[in-house]
């Protein structure tokens, strides 16, 4: 829903259908803040956000919760019996650096406590796959 998503989506030549799944995290209270002045007011909670996966910002989402959210979104996409998705052949998810970590450590089944190993760049591409005989599976992105 977030207008850089959108912005992004459409200069990529994409007909975006806004998906609330696919927000960026619930900051709370923390919302619209400059990091800079989070480490000032409350560097104790902004170092267990960053560290701990069930810690959240005042009133926001902890990362443990996201990963739940994009699990089950990605869960939902349908695979049908010749490994093809029902819902569509190719989903492209134009969202927040968060939300594909959420979606790599749900795809490898990985522990949530492994989110800050995991850097995301801009505009970074990460394509993930689903199949039957292997569930969903990480592949290095295509150029």
């Amino acid at each position: 829903p977030a207008a850089c998503a959108r912005e992004t989506a459409l200069a990529l030549g994409l007909a975006a259908k806004v998906d609330p799944a696919l927000s960026d995290v619930e900051y709370g209270k923390w919302r619209g803040q400059r990091l800079n002045d989070l480490a000032a007011q409350a560097p104790d909670a902004l170092a267990a956000w960053t560290r701990d996966p069930d810690a959240a910002p005042n009133g926001g989402e902890s990362f443990r919760q996201v990963v739940k959210r994009i699990g089950k979104w990605l869960d939902a996409i349908d695979v049908a019996p010749d490994g093809a998705s029902r819902a569509a052949h190719d989903v492209v998810a134009v969202t927040h650096a968060p939300l594909i970590r959420a979606a790599i450590v749900h795809v490898l089944g990985a522990s949530p406590e492994v989110f800050p190993r995991i850097q995301v760049p801009p505009l970074a591409v990460v394509e993930l796959q689903r199949s039957q005989q292997r569930g969903w599976t990480w592949w290095p992105a295509s150029s």
